[in-house]
């Protein structure tokens, strides 16, 4: 027990400053330059297959952290970027097959897996909506998906969470 209240004062401790580091830049950047949108159209989303967070990995079969959210879609469904930015990667990876890693203002970087095909090439700038591939699954997958991910600072967010807090917050407005 004693060895708990440590470890909780600190993940509160954590997530009281990522959420004033979020409050102080949704300050200073504008909500249409934050990744907030989704990544697919309403219409081809069929639903989540995996979460963020620890988990039993479904290949491996061993308990991993899981760094982003795959959402469930039928392959060739267009995928687009959530924000603008600047494509920073755009390459096939071993696990995760076809990716494209795109920086965004404000800190934020995304990251889309297991496409089938790629449409954008590293350096390339882009905007919110733009068509940057084609769902898949290329990579270690058990099935089509998009595999995405929210980087803060060099950290990976729940992407839930960020939807939830500004969408809530700009709807508010």
């Amino acid at each position: 027990m004693n060895r708990v209240l440590p470890v909780l004062l600190v993940l509160i401790s954590i997530r009281s400053t990522f959420a004033q580091d979020l409050s102080e830049e949704k300050k200073s950047v504008p909500l249409n330059l934050i990744p907030v949108f989704p990544p697919l159209q309403e219409s081809d989303f069929i639903e989540v297959s995996s979460i963020y967070g620890y988990r039993i990995h479904p290949i491996k079969n061993k308990k991993k952290f899981h760094h982003g959210i795959d959402l469930i879609v039928n392959k060739g469904k267009p995928v687009f970027a959530t924000a603008p930015g600047i494509v920073k990667k755009s390459l096939y990876e071993k696990g995760y097959g076809n990716k494209i890693v795109i920086a965004h203002p404000g800190n934020f970087k995304t990251l889309y897996a297991h496409l089938w095909i790629k449409m954008v090439k590293k350096d390339e700038k882009v905007l919110r909506g733009q068509l940057i591939g084609f769902a898949g699954d290329t990579g270690e997958v058990t099935g089509t998906h998009l595999h995405y991910e929210i980087w803060y600072r060099d950290r990976t967010i729940n992407p839930v969470i960020i939807w939830k807090t500004f969408v809530k917050n700009h709807k508010k407005a």
